[in-house]
């Protein structure tokens, strides 16, 4: 884009204050090393008519010359779009995105089954950046937990590189230049009430290696096309059992099969906590590094910043709070 370009005037966010929606650019159909495309992760809106909140899509990626889908035949497209029965009634909220190696990955927030009884559960979502059809969209649970208590709804999360001590603890190299090899998750959670997305003052944080969620996704979709599980979520197909097949899934598959798509894991990837924050609501988080230290940012509900520590992946210390407006939400950019 520059400033020469004729404006574009496309709808492709939620049209009501409500609902969430993730956007960010990273490299991705035809040739991820060379083009970057627009990623967007959006809760179906609460506003408007049916036709118009029909045309976005749940995920997508999109053209940064005119917001487009990056690749449609009218038969299959660069996106994903929750069943028509299930539209209206199953809400995923979409936390974070972010781009790490050859995929795209959000993280979201929604019912475990589309039966309207059930609790909510977070789940990592991933697709490769170089499928266009979206035929790689897997998605996994993602737990933390807290003296054997699931904090199953995510609150705030960001990708950083670990320092030092950090990443010997992960095992992961602490040499420089650093790469998307050692990217680290961080995420806060808190204890959601029985059956809704609403949650308690009570909050932890979790560290996961991004290699670990690349091992998990390898694991998932190997499994799947050795015809263990089924395909899915319900909210986008109807499941059915995998096909078995002789082929070997490595970590870079991108979708190159047009069945055993998408795939949803019932099997999580579960961490304990590395800090437990009581009566407190966490809203944001940054990471920071210094000399051998990792340092995390959190933001409260409060208006509190809370300084941590991050000694490992199962431990963080906290050595300061700061209040920075009593009572005022600090935001996920940390303003």
């Amino acid at each position: 884009l520059n400033v020469k370009d004729p404006p574009v005037w496309m709808s492709i966010v939620p049209s009501d204050e409500s609902s969430s929606v993730v956007l960010f650019i990273a490299g991705g159909y035809p040739n991820r090393a060379s083009t970057e495309v627009l990623y967007v992760g959006a809760t179906r809106s609460t506003k408007g008519e049916t036709g118009f909140k029909d045309l976005l899509p749940a995920v997508c990626s999109r053209s940064l010359q005119d917001f487009e889908l990056v690749f449609d035949n009218k038969i299959v497209a660069s996106k994903m779009e929750i069943e028509v029965q299930h539209r209206d009634t199953f809400k995923v909220d979409y936390v974070f995105g972010f781009a790490s190696g050859e995929f795209s990955y959000f993280l979201t927030v929604q019912k475990e089954t589309v039966d309207r009884s059930s609790n909510y559960a977070t789940r990592i979502v991933r697709v490769c950046q170089g499928d266009s059809k979206f035929y790689s969209y897997t998605e996994i649970p993602l737990q933390c937990t807290h003296n054997g208590t699931n904090y199953n709804i995510l609150t705030a999360a960001t990708v950083g590189h670990p320092a030092a001590d950090l990443a010997q603890s992960l095992m992961l190299s602490d040499r420089p230049p650093m790469t998307d090899n050692e990217h680290v998750l961080f995420a806060t959670f808190s204890r959601g009430e029985e059956g809704s997305s609403q949650h308690m003052a009570d909050s932890v944080m979790c560290v996961y290696s991004l290699r670990e969620i690349r091992r998990k996704f390898t694991e998932t979709i190997s499994e799947c096309f050795n015809g263990i599980g089924n395909i899915g979520p319900a909210h986008f197909v109807l499941p059915s059992s995998c096909i078995s097949t002789p082929y070997n899934i490595v970590d870079d598959y991108c979708g190159e099969y047009d069945f055993n798509k998408p795939i949803a894991s019932a099997v999580p990837i579960s961490h304990t906590a590395s800090v437990h924050l009581p009566q407190v609501s966490l809203t944001s988080v940054a990471v920071t590094s210094t000399s051998h230290f990792t340092v995390a940012l959190l933001g409260s509900q409060q208006g509190v910043l809370i300084k941590l520590v991050v000694e490992s992946g199962s431990r963080a210390v906290e050595y300061e709070r700061v209040t920075v407006e009593a009572g005022s939400r600090i935001s996920p950019d940390l303003k």
